[in-house]
Formats: structure tokens, sequence, C-alpha cells
């Protein structure tokens, strides 16, 4: 009689579970993803914004992104104001965030370019014109030599890529006090799908080691989170705009900042560094330099500026004094005890001489981790919202 009355207990949770408004929302934010999916597949060319989709697929495209995206905002809402359980919230997000590995390249060519530096014996000293020297971390190097290698090769970065959203949506589970809603978030969001996924940008896999690095200190393991500080940097040279406030923060409550794990690491990564490189990797500096002397795109504030009229050597010169203003207000706030990672990331990429897309990922991930950075997840939110109509719209046509 016991087996009996389990399963119909079960089964009355199932029924009560479909019932819930939220969850419905999320399996809306679904439907609109494979049906985006389906409109990326019968376009020929989908690694470059806006994507012009053949004949009745444009509209198809269009009106499912918006309804994707409107759907997952008022899923957050109800996941806010009534949790749903996990299994349901949990089974969407996995499902969401794997459902463009079925599309060509979207929305980027990067993984090509990181196949290109994977394969070459100095990619910070390249010999010919492409690809260009590598800006990013002698680590992210080291990742990216065997995935060059394997399988499709793109296709390799963006399965990376995707694992570390799951990643992340672990960590956030992990962080936050309210766990559904922070792996929402992240996981029912079209926008992170489309370019991680889809995309195979290294921004994921920068985020969850930052994600980890705040999970060792929570639960007491310092020496490992400056470790991980300096793995993440390593990777990614962005990961040092959160450590900088992060360690403000952590400096004026007094608690443990690692310092021990991170020198240590520190020492061991730039040894590596010059085994492997030399000083060539030092270039990577001077690329990030080179790359501001470039034609930009319009989406981003240098590239807006310079719309409005305004000569590149003023437009840099406006767009790093707002960068130095906003990495002072965010470090002053961490001085006085109440910084939030995630809102000060919305702020420091909208303050971006270029606003590549995939960023958004940042304060998304951030604010999700954080119960008491309200702001910042509704600006993260919105921020993604406006950054998905690149996909299809001419409107901030990158």
């Amino acid at each position: 009689m016991v087996r009996p009355r389990r399963l119909a207990d079960a089964g009355a949770e199932a029924r009560n579970q479909l019932k819930s408004p939220a969850v419905w929302a999320g399996a809306f934010a679904l439907a609109g993803t494979c049906v985006a999916v389906a409109a990326f597949r019968a376009t020929g060319y989908v690694a470059a914004s806006p994507i012009h989709a053949p004949g009745g697929w444009r509209p198809a495209l269009n009106s499912s992104l918006a309804a994707a995206f409107l759907a997952y905002a008022v899923g957050l809402v109800l996941l806010a104001r009534r949790p749903a359980k996990a299994a349901p919230v949990l089974a969407l997000a996995v499902t969401i965030q794997f459902v463009p590995l079925f599309t060509p390249l979207l929305l980027s060519r990067d993984p090509l370019v990181y196949v290109a530096w994977g394969r070459m014996s100095h990619p910070f000293d390249p010999p010919g014109a492409w690809p260009p020297v590598e800006t990013y971390g002698p680590l992210w190097q080291v990742v990216a030599i065997p995935l060059s290698h394997f399988g499709h090769h793109a296709y390799a970065f963006r399965l990376l890529a995707a694992a570390c959203v799951l990643a992340i949506m672990w960590l956030v589970w992990r962080l936050a006090t309210r766990k559904v809603l922070a792996a929402a978030i992240v996981g029912w969001n079209p926008f992170v799908a489309l370019h991680y996924a889809g995309g195979g940008h290294n921004d994921a896999l920068m985020m969850a080691l930052v994600l980890g690095v705040l999970l060792a200190f929570a639960v007491g393991r310092p020496q490992l989170g400056g470790a991980g500080w300096a793995v993440s940097i390593f990777v990614k040279w962005s990961a040092g705009w959160f450590f900088v406030l992060w360690a403000i923060d952590r400096f004026r409550k007094r608690r443990p900042l690692g310092i021990a794990g991170l020198v240590v690491c520190g020492v061991i990564v730039l040894a590596l560094s010059f085994a492997l490189y030399g000083a060539t990797w030092l270039h990577a500096f001077s690329s990030l330099s080179e790359q501001e002397r470039l034609d930009h795109p319009s989406l981003g504030l240098l590239g807006w500026f310079e719309d409005a009229g305004l000569a590149r050597r003023p437009a840099l010169v406006v767009v790093a004094l707002m960068q130095l203003a906003t990495l002072a207000v965010f470090a002053w706030t961490a001085w006085r005890g109440r910084l939030r990672l995630g809102l000060a990331a919305v702020f420091l990429v909208v303050c971006a001489p270029r606003l590549d897309p995939w960023y958004a990922l940042w304060p998304l991930a951030l604010s999700a981790a954080d119960d008491e950075d309200r702001w910042g997840r509704v600006l993260a939110v919105a921020l993604t919202g406006f950054l998905l109509t690149d996909a299809f719209s001419h409107f901030i046509e990158a």
C-alpha cells in the first residue's frame, strides 16, 4: 500500500508543478528559443549580426526571440513572488542553454580565431596578418590548444562555453539564498544561450572561474580563492576589474584575501607563461591598445561618440575618463562596505569603448549570485534584452 501512495503523491506533485505560472513562462522561453533556432538553421549565414532569415523565417525569428525574452522576464518576476520547485526550473534551464548547439556558429567568429591561435606555436607574435596578435591571457591559450584539435574545432569551444554556463548556474545556486531564482536568471535567458552555446565565447569560462573564487571564499577556502583569482585573470584580463573592487571590499572588512594562494599561483602561472611563450605573451597588452586604433562598430561608447562627430583621440579620452570615474565610484562604494559586483559590472560593460554583446554575461552572473544586488539584477536583465535585438535588428547593429 505504501508504494502506490508514494506514486500518487509524486504524480500530484508533478501536476501541481505544471500549474505553476513561472514554469509555464520558462516553457514559453524554451519554445521561443527553439523557434529561433529553427530560423537560424534556415539561414545561410548566421555568424554576424543582424541575422537576415529568409522568407517567412524573418518574422518568425524576430517574434520568437522577443517572445522568448518576454517570457523569461515574466518568469523571473513570477519566481521572485512565488518560488517553484527546482527540478522543472533546472530542466528548462539546461534545455534552453543547449538548444543553440544545433545551429551553425551564431553571432560570432571568435571561435574561428580561437582555433587559429590554438594551432599556432607563437600566437602572441604571429607571422602573418591573420589572425591578429592574441589579446587574452596565456592560460586561455593553454585551453585553446587541445580544443583547436578536437572534433569540429570551433564546435568544441561552443561545448566548453555551454558547459561553463551550466557551471555558472551551479555556482550561483551555491552562492545565492533564493537558489531557484538565481539559476533561472542565468539559465532561462535566451541571450545567454545564443551567445555561448551558439557563439562559444570565452567569457563563460572567465565568469565560471570568478564565481568559483567567490564560492571558495564563502566556504572558508581563502588560499584556494586567491589562486583562483590568478587563474581567472590569466585567462582573460577583464577579471582584474572584479578582483580590484572585491579586494577593496574584503580589505575594508578585514576579511582574508588569500594573498599566499594568489602569489604562489601567480608566480607559477608567470613561470609557465614565460616558459611557453617567452616574453611575447606581453604583446597581448599592446594588442589590446592596438584594437582601440582600429575602426569600431557603432555598438559601444567609442563608436557612438564618433558617430556623433567626435574625433577618435578625444573620444578615447572621454571613454577612458568615464571608465576611471566608474571604477572610482564603485571603489568608493566597496570601501564603504556596499559593493555590488553585478551592478558595478553593468556600468563597466556599458562604459567599455567597444560593447561586445556577450559581455552582458558578466553582470548577469555576478548579480544572480548576490541576493542583495537587486538593481544589478534588474539592469543586467534589461541589458541582455537590449543587446538581444542585435541578433535581428539594425537598431544596435554591431
